[in-house]
């Protein structure tokens, strides 16, 4: 045995006389392993690492790496190759893991959870960028992260939530929601529009604003739910133009729940009417990353050089030389007014009643933590100023055209009917559907 270790020291350099070119390579890929081990037992003991997780997986290429390294060191340009690949990993990983932890930015570390090898809930759309899969089902959870405390000083119930399995099921329409029945398409129809908060991202299936609503019509309807997530009046009018015969039968009404994401657009320079200078880009469905690339920053980093280079759709980005700006925006108001007011008519064309309904939201989340990517030109406190903005134009629009707005009233919502700043929890669907149900009805019947 004495002679084997011996043997194995001489190969790699590590026996009188010593051969650098072999043993530097080998130690310095073990002494690196060595490093990762540690930091592993670090982040295991503090409940920062799991097994099957991306983040796993990213420590186990590195060290499957680094012991190839170690193991074929005689070729030494391999070994260094491999030494400074794993190097880079491992600094993007962590250096960017460090960098965005005080301003809670996206970092290029593995999450600790699990590897996700499903299909995307959404595809590519030709002319809406973005459509749910239709026959699918998958589940989420609820996980706060580094938002937790805002949650909590939100006022949102983060203790009960926090983990909760959510469903959702997707029909052979790619709505969200059962599969119709005869019975179900014999009824009057009720088509509901707009972008996550219609989807009803924070809720499971069955507890819905929409499987609220047509539970609280006594199911004297069929409510269909369009609702997309990051849809805007953009999306929600061509729908309404070119896909509401999808299923050969008019509604009676069609409701849509408007003001979150039009803000998107708020403050740009060069504002296009039909939003595709920001909105659009943020909103377009992309293949997904290669596989790697889900655990391996810097493959990360290559997959988006290479998107960046050979796809035809620009990646978003946020406007170049503009900072917040502060209040309402009247450019913005004017495209949304139109929007409005060209779906109210297309419906009108087709004897279809039009309900608008002003966006809900969570007044306790502090509006500074939510502008990013997302918002780029929004200042936090003028969030609320911006959404009664677009209230009052539907307000305005619906009563000069025989349609019909309805106001939830804000005041109605505390934080623990949400998961965040605008998403209902179960309870506040429930509220929400209570609240605009018999304006609902009495407008539809």
């Amino acid at each position: 045995m004495r002679t084997n270790w011996t043997e194995v020291r001489k190969f790699y350099g590590l026996w009188p006389p010593f051969d650098f070119r072999v043993a530097v390579p080998f130690l310095l890929n073990v002494c690196l392993l060595g490093v990762i081990f540690l930091i592993c037992a670090f982040l295991f003991l503090r409940g920062d690492l799991s097994f099957g997780t991306a983040r796993f997986y990213f420590f186990l290429y590195l060290a499957f790496l680094l012991v190839m390294g170690a193991v074929f060191s005689k070729a030494s340009k391999l070994s260094y190759v491999i030494l400074l690949w794993c190097t880079i990993e491992l600094g993007l990983g962590l250096g960017s893991k460090i960098v965005s932890v005080p301003k809670g930015h996206y970092s290029l570390f593995p999450q600790n959870d699990p590897v996700d090898t499903s299909p995307s809930a959404t595809i590519y759309h030709p002319l809406l960028q973005s459509v749910p899969r239709p026959n699918y089902r998958y589940t989420d959870h609820v996980h706060f992260g580094h938002w937790a405390d805002t949650a909590k000083a939100a006022g949102v119930d983060v203790a009960s939530l926090e983990g909760q399995e959510l469903r959702f099921v997707h029909n052979s329409l790619g709505l969200r929601g059962k599969e119709l029945t005869a019975d179900d398409l014999a009824k009057p129809l009720i088509f509901a529009y707009g972008g996550s908060t219609t989807y009803d991202l924070g809720v499971t299936q069955g507890e819905t604003w929409v499987e609220d609503l047509q539970s609280d019509l006594e199911n004297k309807y069929t409510i269909l739910n369009w609702g997309v997530p990051g849809y805007s009046t953009v999306e929600n009018l061509l729908q309404t133009a070119f896909y509401q015969d999808i299923i050969g039968k008019k509604p009676v009404c069609a409701v849509y729940y408007e003001g979150w994401n039009e803000m998107v657009e708020a403050h740009l320079e060069n504002l296009d009417s039909g939003y595709a200078d920001l909105h659009l880009l943020l909103l377009a469905e992309r293949r997904d990353p290669l596989f790697l690339a889900q655990f391996s920053p810097l493959l990360f980093l290559i997959n988006a050089l290479a998107v960046g280079r050979f796809d035809s759709i620009p990646l978003a980005s946020e406007p170049p030389g503009q900072s917040p700006v502060a209040g309402r925006d009247e450019r913005l108001e004017a495209v949304f007014t139109e929007h409005i007011k060209t779906i109210a008519a297309i419906n009108e064309a087709r004897d279809i009643k039009t309900i608008f309904i002003g966006q809900i939201f969570n007044r306790g989340w502090r509006p500074a933590d939510t502008p990013g990517k997302f918002l780029p030109l929004v200042k936090g406190e003028d969030i609320p100023l911006l959404v009664e903005g677009f209230k009052s134009v539907m307000k305005d629009i619906a009563a000069s055209i025989g349609a019909t707005y309805i106001d939830a009233g804000i005041a109605n919502f505390e934080g623990s009917d949400f998961v965040d700043s605008v998403h209902f929890a179960a309870r506040g669907s429930r509220k929400f559907a209570a609240l605009v149900s018999k304006q609902v009805g009495d407008y539809c019947q």
